[in-house]
């Protein structure tokens, strides 16, 4: 019997953490917004602002990316290499009236995964959080 060959596709993935924040378009009207996420002691920082009747997300940190969903709540993507299975992450986020209106730790456990096959590289680590902003 010969060998089989391991037939894998080309299909790219980027490890990381992706962190959706809820309910910040009814906690606070008082834009800018500033949110920050520490993933351990790793920090990264995006604005989340109104610009007309348009709410956008943006960074100038090359190792994140954000974004609004039309229900108002933001979804900010931290691309890394975790170091462990499980790590700690810290959302905060403030107004413009320095108003903190999300202050919150949470355990995050990547799941690993292979998009081209078992055994075809990449191996990529993902994991994924929920946190809600406090409605007054």
């Amino acid at each position: 019997m010969g060998c089989v060959a391991l037939e894998c596709t080309e299909v790219g993935c980027e490890s990381g953490l992706t962190v959706s924040i809820g309910n910040l378009k009814a906690a606070s009207q008082s834009y800018p917004l500033t949110v920050e996420v520490c993933v351990e002691s790793s920090c990264h920082t995006a604005t989340v602002d109104q610009k007309n009747s348009a709410v956008e997300c943006s960074s100038d940190d090359t190792m994140m990316s954000c974004f609004v969903n039309e229900d108002g709540s933001v979804v900010v993507n931290v691309f890394r290499e975790p170091e462990k299975e499980s790590e700690s992450v810290t959302v905060k986020v403030s107004d413009s009236l320095d108003q903190v209106v999300v202050d919150e730790t949470k355990t995050v456990t990547y799941v690993e995964s292979q998009p081209n096959g078992e055994g075809c590289e990449p191996t990529c680590r993902n994991g994924e959080i929920e946190v809600f902003a406090a409605v007054p």
